[in-house]
């Protein structure tokens, strides 16, 4: 029997990717949700179809205004997510780099392939080199995609904001459209607990075009890109919210 979408849970790294959802969809924080010392914040509203939850990672308390970001924090945010809420849906919503030459532009939105793996695990190793580069399978989107008119893109995770010289090598492999730091780590984490699972990601910055360096166009088009995100995850929400998973695959 065909089960709809009842909870639904986005997970967020930075505070200032969140703070705008969390306002633009009215959700309230929850006091407490996690054991002690655990740094992951959440909020939380009842929809008509059902409830929308939002995982932040948090904070690192040891600098001022720093989130937690990177694989690390994604999988612990992950696992408390699904063991406190139990979504049947979760949703990583977020900023990325881009590939220009495979058309993404900053402040474009995209929708995950449904395919998840890692550029920077590079372990010579039979058997553990394709283990260590996840491509973990997500949730095939493109009927979202279709139908809001969104485009779709695989996304590559690795833990550095700026490009290694394996990083490209793996790229010419892999072909991405997204490089980013945190959806191929929740995705296995979705995989092995089987809760269906895709990525929302604003493009913040370009890793194939210009001399400019990664961080300065990040924090240049920071702002933009999750101005993007807050725009187009309501919509997505919207649609998934009380819709049978199976569905939104073409």
């Amino acid at each position: 029997m065909a089960i709809k979408t009842k909870s639904l849970c986005l997970l967020v790294a930075m505070q200032e990717e969140a703070s705008p959802l969390v306002e633009r969809l009215g959700l309230t924080e929850i006091v407490a949700p996690f054991a002690k010392g655990i740094p992951m914040r959440a909020w939380s509203a009842a929809e008509v179809e059902g409830r929308i939850t939002l995982v932040s990672f948090g904070a690192d308390p040891r600098f001022e205004g720093v989130s937690n970001i990177g694989t690390q924090p994604a999988v612990l945010a992950a696992h408390l997510a699904i063991e406190r809420f139990a979504p049947d849906l979760m949703i990583n919503a977020g900023t990325a780099g881009g590939f220009s030459s495979r058309g993404a532009e900053v402040g474009q939105v995209f929708l995950s392939a449904d395919r998840f793996g890692y550029h920077d695990r590079i372990v010579p190793l039979p058997g553990y080199d394709e283990s260590a580069r996840g491509n973990y399978r997500g949730l095939d989107v493109s009927r979202i995609a279709a139908d809001l008119n969104l485009k779709i893109g695989r996304i590559s995770t690795g833990d550095s904001l700026r490009t290694l010289q394996t990083d490209a090598e793996e790229w010419e492999r892999t072909e991405p459209a997204l490089k980013e730091m945190e959806a191929a780590a929740i995705a296995w984490i979705a995989w092995t607990r089987r809760v269906p699972f895709f990525a929302i990601k604003a493009v913040a910055d370009l890793v194939d075009t210009g001399d400019t360096p990664t961080e300065v166009q990040f924090t240049e088009n920071l702002g933009a890109a999750v101005a993007a995100l807050t725009e187009v995850v309501p919509r997505v929400i919207t649609y998934c919210l009380g819709a049978v998973v199976d569905d939104l695959a073409l």
